[in-house]
């Protein structure tokens, strides 16, 4: 239902809905649709660890640590 077509633009990672984000999203208002698909498809195209500090806080680093590979 919200996928975006987006040729030949830079992805540095894929955003897939669950069922029920999916239908959470349609039962909100046009304009906020819109806002929400536009500000997922920057992400998608932007590569700025400052937009993911939060995770990495809550997740761990997704960087390998050169100490686990001695």
């Amino acid at each position: 239902m919200h996928s975006i077509i987006n040729a030949g633009k830079m992805r540095f990672f894929e955003t897939k809905f669950l069922e029920e984000a999916d239908e959470f999203i349609g039962t909100l208002g046009q304009p906020t649709i819109k806002k929400i698909l536009y500000n997922i498809d920057l992400a998608e195209q932007t590569n700025d660890p400052k937009l993911f500090k939060n995770y990495k806080m809550t997740f761990g680093n997704s960087e390998p640590n050169s100490l686990d590979y001695k």
